[in-house]
């Protein structure tokens, strides 16, 4: 699965919110932020950044992740998508051998 079907799949639920949480601009300007998808009564809270690291569908910005109240999880949930070989890890493990 592509990254942004990956994101569609996670965001794009009935019955709830996607809260954007804006903690500061990256160099290029670029927003850098925490993402959640809640339900609605709030019953499911996902975080979706590292939701999307865990599957290996993105990576950790070294110089932007400082800024993000919860970094201390981005590296983690980085490096099981990684042990484990998911997406995008699996095409880079592919193309090193």
């Amino acid at each position: 699965m592509e990254a942004q079907e990956v994101l569609q799949s996670l965001v794009y639920r009935d019955g709830g919110q996607v809260h954007l949480v804006m903690t500061g601009r990256g160099e290029d300007g670029a927003v850098v932020g925490e993402v959640w998808f809640i339900s609605m009564p709030g019953e499911e809270e996902i975080h979706i950044n590292s939701e999307m690291l865990v599957q290996g569908m993105a990576v950790v910005d070294p110089g932007n992740v400082e800024t993000c109240p919860n970094a201390h999880i981005y590296g983690p949930a980085e490096d099981r998508a990684k042990k484990e070989a998911l997406a995008i890890w699996t095409e880079l493990d592919t193309r090193e051998n």
